[in-house]
């Protein structure tokens, strides 16, 4: 019963000892690749601030547009832009307003449409490539340019988030085998009180039992003598009666100090012991006893 009651208390501190430690992980894992995001998408959008002012805007005839950027002027010619770019591992693609890509810096354009999200957003193109892209409405006044489109791929950081994971995991477990150890020392610890109380609980109940045996057995064995020899004088009979109300008293006192140990076992009352004289006690004790001797 109290192995299961040990165990139940170790299972329980565990449990909520490996909640706290997941909960505790899944938020450094979520500060780290938050992190990680915001310093990629810094990168991207300072790109974008280098490379937006470098556009050559020219007015175009009505039949082309309004305005058309010069491609050749705004990319090919401005080699520290261009520097920046290869040297971030970040690749710029440029859209018509009909998002028709026109310009890239990609060997091989990748199949992902044109969205808007000036907030950065994470593509995946296989199981081990992600990118990190933002794109930019480039606009005079109301009219629509183009769009410049920036990645990131996130190889750099695909590698330290999966070995954050493989460590967190590792130190979790560890934690939990710890703590599991921890707290089943702590439950056996924590359910000793317990186990020492119903020892006295049962020790208890058979001093009690055996205390109250005998008194009983005594009272049991004068009432069966004078119901057996209602013939007998009547100093015997009132001696046996004497010693019927003794044990009567005495059982009621036997109650009462039952009732005291259980209290001051407790901590309710403090004790005040008392002489007692043993002779008298030992006297009372022949005196009960002497009839169960002559019957026996």
């Amino acid at each position: 019963m109290f192995q299961v009651t040990r165990r139940r208390l170790a299972l329980w501190y565990t449990s909520i000892t490996a909640v706290l430690l997941i909960i505790f992980a899944l938020g450094i894992y979520s500060y780290v690749y938050t992190t990680l995001l915001d310093r990629i998408d810094d990168t991207l959008e300072h790109v974008l601030e280098i490379v937006e002012p470098s556009l050559i805007i020219e007015r175009v005839t009505a039949d082309k547009g309004t305005y058309q950027i010069n491609l050749e002027g705004s990319f090919y010619q401005h080699p520290s832009a261009t520097n920046q770019v290869e040297d971030d591992h970040i690749d710029i693609e440029w859209f018509n307003p009909d998002g028709l890509l026109l310009w890239q810096t990609l060997e091989s354009p990748f199949p992902i449409p044109l969205s808007f999200n000036s907030g950065g957003k994470t593509i995946r193109i296989s199981d081990d490539y992600l990118l990190r892209q933002i794109t930019k409405k480039i606009e005079i006044g109301h009219y629509i340019l183009g769009y410049l489109r920036v990645s990131h791929p996130l190889f750099d950081m695909v590698k330290p988030i999966r070995q954050l994971i493989i460590d967190l995991s590792i130190a979790i477990i560890l934690m939990i085998i710890s703590v599991a150890s921890i707290g089943w020392f702590l439950s056996g610890i924590a359910i000793k009180p317990v186990i020492e109380s119903y020892q006295s609980l049962k020790q208890f109940t058979a001093d009690a039992s055996h205390e109250l045996r005998n008194p009983i057995a005594t009272i049991k064995t004068n009432i069966q003598s004078l119901l057996a020899y209602p013939e007998l004088d009547f100093n015997t009979q009132k001696k046996q009666l004497i010693i019927l109300e003794r044990l009567t008293e005495k059982l009621s006192n036997l109650v009462n100090d039952l009732l005291f140990l259980a209290r001051n076992d407790s901590g309710i009352i403090k004790p005040n012991f008392s002489p007692i004289p043993l002779d008298a006690l030992l006297l009372e004790v022949v005196e009960e006893q002497k009839i169960i001797a002559q019957k026996k």
